[in-house]
């Protein structure tokens, strides 16, 4: 069985719900800016504004793949049959997965995740997670009370991008 073809992701850009907040990424799904189009008081907040930000970002990656043709001739999706593995007892599979991580090479003391960015002012800053090119981001929530809507995006396209500086110097 053949590898399954993946369709290859392109820069894109998505935006929240209320259009306010627009994210774009690069090929490889880094954030590359953001631009903040307006800026209502409900988004002065961290949590809002994170929320925000993540719903963006998640549809620029969701616009970042293009839609699968429909299957030429077919009617409707036919789907195969799928055998249940065996059970395992889970302190089975734990000892796998341990003696498989501790069998692997690999570089030692190269741990990807946790990597953190601030941006230039100091004001966000941006903690990268182990499973893709985004994380955490946590606001001086004084500043984002009074930042102006194109301060806050240039602060946290600064955060991705020093953060993005530090996984790449692993």
């Amino acid at each position: 069985m053949g590898t399954p073809h993946v369709a290859p992701r392109s820069p894109a850009s998505g935006s929240d719900a209320t259009g306010s907040v627009t994210v774009s990424i690069d090929g490889r799904g880094l954030v590359e800016s953001v631009e903040i189009s307006s800026l209502p008081a409900d988004l002065r907040g961290a949590a809002q504004m994170t929320a925000a930000f993540e719903e963006a970002l998640t549809s620029a990656h969701g616009n970042a793949y293009p839609a699968a043709p429909p299957p030429a001739g077919v009617d409707r999706v036919k789907a195969r049959r799928v055998e249940r593995p065996e059970r395992r007892p889970m302190r089975s599979i734990v000892e796998e997965a341990l003696r498989t991580q501790r069998d692997r090479p690999g570089p030692s003391g190269s741990v990807i995740g946790g990597e953190q960015g601030v941006s230039d002012n100091g004001c966000v800053t941006v903690v990268l997670d182990r499973t893709g090119p985004t994380g955490e981001i946590a606001f001086d929530q004084g500043w984002l009370r009074n930042a102006s809507a194109t301060n806050i995006g240039s602060a946290i396209g600064q955060a991705f991008a020093a953060a993005y500086d530090v996984r790449g110097a692993r």
